[in-house]
């Protein structure tokens, strides 16, 4: 079977353009709440659908916005379920998400600091309550959970026999997600009332909680679980909250345990399966990969490689060169080199000649000496909608372009921040005018 899942409405949107007739009666903070937690609801449908089947049903399924920024679901399901028992589980199934109140914020000008065990209040000093204790109230008479939720009217599901055309269709729609940007979903060119909605559900997920260990409980007065320094409300780290992904901040494609009815073992042999066939097409026979391969023992019983850590007092290990008729080098010739980005360094770098380099520690991996670090001479930097206005494209094709190591380069703050020096946006722009 081939189900379609969806949330519910959260006000009227215009036809053929999906962004809200009235955007001050739209509800964004349930938009937003509900796309934080999608996923949570997703694994409680699984579980009722199991339940009312009667079998251990296995499914393959796909996260993808929509053009009103809502996610849905996808999903090619093994068995047949009677549609109407689909549906009465759709209906049946809701989240209640028992977290602290987040109804007025506590702290929208100044935010809490911390003071070695925990974080207090700026101007008091009081430690906020605890994770923990904020749970505890939870249990008193009369508490609400923060959050209920559940999926929309619309469920569509179909039939799929396979082999068909029909079923090679919907594995083509699903697969397309293991490397889809969900930025793409939005298009190239955004009209106005496109850009503003986006904009506007960004603004109300900056603010919003993403998980127990979120930075953003500090602005409704409670420490999150297991509170570090160094949070600050608004800049939690998690990818959920970049425009660029508008809360889906999880896995994309969720697959089930024994989807494939294969082991372990048995996707690690189909994994070597192909690396052999890669490098026979590179002319090497299959005792040469046997030889090369990392278990292969030499002739005095040491193992061929062995792993050491690399201290900056310690040794130099000895470079691993790439010599011409290495295996390294043929796959090179049979696999195109995949651009990456250095997230640290902001450089590209060719995935596919990795092993070219050094044995030693990864040059993005090194740690810099501070005395070359001088902070009175670093540039502005500038973050993608900056760049996007300039470059005169929109914010989700430059989030492409990162992906396929295109574009301008870029300089990663963190996991989910980057950033762009503008000398580097200069030389790019005359780079490609020439």
């Amino acid at each position: 079977m081939f189900v379609t899942l969806t949330l519910p409405s959260y006000g009227p949107v215009i036809p053929g353009v999906d962004t809200p007739a009235d955007p001050s009666t739209y509800n964004y903070r349930r938009a937003a709440l509900d796309a934080l937690l999608f996923p949570k609801l997703v694994d409680q449908f699984w579980k009722a659908l199991r339940r009312c089947a009667g079998y251990n049903v296995q499914y393959f399924s796909a996260i993808e916005p929509q053009k009103r920024l809502a996610p849905h679901l996808h999903a090619a399901v093994r068995g047949t379920i009677p549609r109407q028992v689909l549906r009465q589980v759709v209906r049946a199934v809701y989240l209640q998400v028992w977290w602290p109140p987040i109804d007025s914020a506590v702290y929208t000008t100044s935010a809490p600091v911390w003071m070695g065990t925990g974080y207090a209040d700026p101007m008091t000093g009081e430690l906020l309550p605890t994770w923990e204790d904020a749970l505890d109230r939870l249990e008193a008479p009369g508490a609400r959970p923060m959050h209920v939720m559940r999926f929309g009217a619309q469920v569509d599901a179909r039939g799929i026999v396979a082999p068909s055309v029909e079923a090679d269709r919907a594995v083509r729609y699903l697969t397309k997600y293991l490397t889809k940007s969900v930025a793409e979903t939005y298009g190239d060119e955004l009209s106005a009332a496109r850009e503003a909605h986006i904009e506007r559900m960004h603004r109300e997920l900056r603010f919003l909680p993403c998980s127990e260990k979120c930075a953003n409980w500090l602005r409704y007065g409670v420490q999150p679980k297991d509170a570090v320094p160094g949070l600050v409300p608004g800049r939690c780290q998690h990818k959920a909250h970049d425009r660029e992904m508008l809360g889906l901040g999880g896995r994309r494609v969720l697959v089930s345990r024994k989807w494939s009815g294969k082991t372990l073992a048995q996707h690690r042999a189909d994994r070597q399966t192909v690396v052999h066939a890669v490098l026979e097409e590179a002319g090497f026979t299959t005792p040469e990969i046997d030889r090369l391969a990392a278990e292969t023992q030499m002739e005095d019983g040491r193992r061929r490689f062995t792993w050491g850590e690399r201290t900056p007092q310690g040794p130099r290990l000895p470079a691993c060169h790439v010599g011409e008729h290495s295996p390294t080098a043929g796959v090179a010739t049979v696999l195109p080199p995949r651009q990456g980005t250095n997230r640290a360094g902001g450089r590209p770098i060719a995935r596919a000649a990795t092993l070219g380099a050094t044995a030693a520690t990864p040059t993005h991996l090194a740690r810099p000496s501070r005395s070359i670090v001088n902070v009175k001479e670093f540039e502005r930097l500038l973050t993608t909608a900056e760049v996007a206005k300039i470059v005169q494209v929109s914010p989700s094709t430059l989030c492409r372009w990162r992906q396929q190591g295109v574009g301008p380069r870029v300089t990663w703050l963190s996991r989910s921040i980057p950033r762009y020096a503008a000398t580097d946006v200069e030389k790019w722009l005359q780079k490609a005018a020439a």
